[in-house]
């Protein structure tokens, strides 16, 4: 049996659409599955290993719980008493005594600056003695466990034998008096 032309490109062309019809309604849209599942797959292993690394680390906190308790207890006692500011006032005696300064500590209202960690307490303190005396009580104030930031610092020369109100000792000729305005932070809702 002999077919024309005309038939054999019918059948062809029959063929080549059934085949492009198999194709896009076909398989197209199992390659489009495959190919969603692959990226769903690799979302889960990217979560999954996120996962992993949130249990691994809480994990290490449990074992090193104690550490960080200890490291918490050290901040937090690093804020001022807002209402009761004692023991911060007992600490500037204590490094002014061992300074071998006379020292005056008066409260201070200073405005809450934005970066500022819970609320500020202010004090104006009133220093007496030798210049390196005053300097070494400074760096003790700068080193010290507490959160404090020094806004304005006056030096003058003291006069001779002048007393200060709150010190029992004499202004001798040489000491200066520093008058400083510092921020102590405290948290917020302190009682």
């Amino acid at each position: 049996m002999i077919l024309n032309k005309r038939t054999i490109y019918a059948v062809l062309i029959i063929w080549v659409l059934i085949f492009g019809l198999l194709i896009r309604f076909g398989l197209l849209p199992l390659f489009e599955d495959v190919e969603e599942n692959s990226r769903e797959l690799a979302f889960q292993k990217e979560a999954l290993q996120f996962l992993e690394f949130r249990i691994e680390d809480f994990e290490h906190f449990k074992e090193n719980y104690s550490y960080y308790q200890s490291v918490l207890e050290k901040i937090d006692n690093s804020f001022v008493n807002q209402e009761v500011p004692i023991e911060f006032i007992e600490f500037l005696e204590k490094e002014a005594e061992k300074s071998g300064l006379s020292i005056g500590i008066s409260p201070l209202i200073v405005a809450r600056g934005g970066g500022d960690l819970g609320s500020p307490v202010g004090f104006q303190i009133s220093l007496m003695g030798n210049f390196p005396d005053c300097l070494r009580f400074l760096e003790r104030l700068e080193q010290s466990s507490f959160f404090v930031e020094i806004s304005q610092l006056n030096i003058s020369k003291a006069s001779v034998k002048k007393t200060m109100k709150t010190g029992l000792e004499t202004v001798e000729t040489g000491d200066v008096s520093f008058i400083l305005k510092i921020k102590a932070f405290s948290k917020e809702g302190t009682s």
